[in-house]
């Protein structure tokens, strides 16, 4: 296996634990870390995407602004990944740093949800780039 490769697996792997993280958190009722590994969990899935497509960045807004140019306004992917990577975003944001904001469960739950379906997309377009490029 190449490096680039093991790079994009090891992003993969990265969202499979937070993916895992959440569950636990939301199980033990730590919601505010649940929303913060929900969040990172997509995050890593698109960095793994985008270490794919050879777009490499840690900073989070470039990081959205780049799916959201290559995939959401090319209509490969649909809107509504658009709203729930800002949600999740923005929800991790104000769940770490405004300790006012109190995340509920059944909310980390739905978003769960919502970021394992978004997940298995970007799991996906990852297989269909490396088709693409053989």
């Amino acid at each position: 296996m190449e490096d680039k490769e093991i790079l994009i697996n090891n992003w993969l792997l990265k969202s499979d634990e937070s993916f895992e993280d959440a569950k636990i958190n939301i199980d033990n009722n730590r919601l505010s870390n649940a929303q913060n590994r929900v969040y990172y969990a997509v995050f890593y899935a698109v960095s793994a995407l985008a270490q794919k497509l050879g777009f490499i960045t840690s900073k989070h807004n470039q990081l959205r602004a780049w799916f959201n140019r290559e995939f959401v306004k090319t209509k490969q992917v649909d809107n509504r990944y658009s709203k729930i990577y800002t949600k999740l975003f923005d929800n991790r944001h104000k769940s770490d740093y405004t300790f006012s904001f109190k995340p509920t469960k059944q909310t980390i739950q739905e978003e769960l949800k919502e970021a394992q379906e978004f997940i298995q997309v970007i799991k996906q377009l990852i297989i269909n780039k490396g088709e693409q490029h053989e």
